[in-house]
């Protein structure tokens, strides 16, 4: 008996380093592929992630339908609802106010997102050691640090950096410009779109130093202080507002964690350390931003919000945007269940870049509840995970879940997470390794071997 168990576990190891090593190598490339540079084709940008999609969507059938975790299966039918609710606001609102139907492309970001996120629930929940995903989460690290390595080479003005990652002239004629006004593209090759990027580095690193130790913690938290320097040298509004409330929120969060071990902190040395850090930061940025700089942001700031800086209210542009596309329901007041789609919104009123009336205005009020409804889902198991889980990786997994989420809903009153293009995704994955741990069926098993 005891030799044959012997014989079972020894064959049992080669399959265990396979499954293990193929989920480490499909996640190195969708988590990598942000990295890379798009490319046109046809008139179109095209992505790394966008060509992974190609035989990534043909395994989603066999995941979706042979999925026996009821969890992870409610997943799966909310998002596809999501993408089906899409494509049918997109056709109707097209039909009944075009007369024809367009190409819904909008539809390919939502698959995009479906198919990353599951996928790396699949990979996640069929791992069966921590070491795994130890080496996920130094992954994201590398290529974090290497996504803020091409920013700071675009600041020291390397115009190849700028180039290679531009969405186009005038987001490089921004990037390009003398150092009193130039505005940081980074790796997503607009300013507002890598603000939220940097955002979410920033949650990462300081997620790593909230559950390390000694150095390793300090250095992480030296790295998270340098996404918050280069979020602010976006001089994005949405992203200003939303690094001060990340800040808040993860400076409450490390006071009032229950730590326990060698980890275990007293909260008035958890505060202290707090306030060095933002203090920290703030005479960072004050020292290496120049006077030009800040009198730029403040000049943002100040002038182009309503009602808290000079601008009124209905001189505000994302105001009138919205404006514009809501009064596209006194004509089609059912739209309002299924929204107008995205060639009628855009053609109302341009572009709203306020996601939720854009999404509102796009597909509707069951489009809202599903997006909001399923990110409302994440944060509250996310908290849960968070507040209960011993371990610390998974505890790290929590922090980053929780706190991108409520994030990205701040950093929407100026700009898109469901429709983003070039790094849009990286949060999906993020998502995916959450669910995938928590539904991990080897995480609570001992080795027989």
């Amino acid at each position: 008996m005891q030799s044959h168990s012997r014989d079972q576990c020894s064959t049992n190891i080669p399959v265990v380093r396979l499954t293990n090593v193929l989920c480490l190598l499909v996640l190195s490339l969708i988590i990598g592929s942000v990295l890379i540079p798009r490319f046109q084709f046809l008139n179109r940008s095209i992505g790394t992630d966008d060509l992974l999609c190609v035989p990534l969507v043909l395994l989603m059938p066999v995941i979706v339908f042979k999925e026996q975790t009821s969890v992870v299966t409610k997943l799966y039918v909310w998002f596809l609802l999501i993408i089906f609710t899409c494509l049918f606001s997109l056709i109707y609102g097209d039909y009944l106010f075009m007369g024809s139907i367009s190409a819904p492309t909008e539809v390919h970001q939502y698959i995009k997102r479906f198919i990353f996120f599951g996928v790396t629930i699949e990979c996640l929940k069929n791992i069966r050691n921590q070491e795994t995903l130890r080496r996920i989460i130094i992954l994201f690290s590398v290529i974090f640090i290497a996504s803020m390595a091409v920013a700071i080479l675009q600041i020291m003005g390397i115009e190849a950096m700028i180039n290679l990652y531009s969405r186009g002239i005038e987001h490089t004629t921004l990037a390009q410009r003398q150092v009193g006004l130039s505005r940081t593209i980074g790796i997503a090759g607009i300013s507002i779109g890598w603000g939220g990027f940097c955002i979410l580095m920033l949650v990462h690193f300081a997620a790593l130093s909230f559950v390390g130790r000694g150095l390793i913690a300090l250095g992480y938290s030296v790295i998270a202080g340098l996404a918050s320097v280069l979020a602010t040298m976006t001089f994005s509004k949405s992203t200003v507002i939303a690094l001060m409330f990340v800040l808040g929120l993860l400076s409450y969060l490390y006071i009032t964690q229950p730590w326990e071990g060698p980890r275990a902190v007293n909260k008035l040395k958890r505060t202290g350390f707090v306030l060095i850090a933002l203090i920290i930061v703030i005479a960072v940025v004050i020292h290496q931003i120049d006077n030009g700089h800040l009198t730029f942001l403040y000049r943002r700031m100040s002038v182009g919000l309503p009602i808290i800086g000079q601008q009124a209210l209905t001189e505000n542009l994302r105001y009138q945007e919205v404006i514009a596309a809501l009064s596209g329901f006194k004509e089609e007041p059912l739209a309002f269940l299924f929204g107008l789609g995205k060639t009628y919104a855009r053609a109302r009123s341009g572009h709203v870049e306020v996601e939720f009336f854009y999404v509102l205005t796009a597909y509707g009020l069951i489009g809202v509840l599903l997006r909001y409804g399923l990110m409302w889902h994440f944060v509250k198991q996310s908290w849960k995970m968070m507040r209960n889980e011993r371990n610390y990786q998974l505890r790290y997994i929590a922090i980053v879940m929780f706190t991108a989420t409520l994030a990205y809903l701040v950093f929407t009153i100026g700009f898109f997470f469901w429709q983003e293009i070039v790094v849009g995704t990286t949060y999906w994955i993020f998502a995916g390794i959450f669910w995938g741990m928590k539904c991990n069926k080897y995480r609570v098993v001992k080795s027989q071997c």
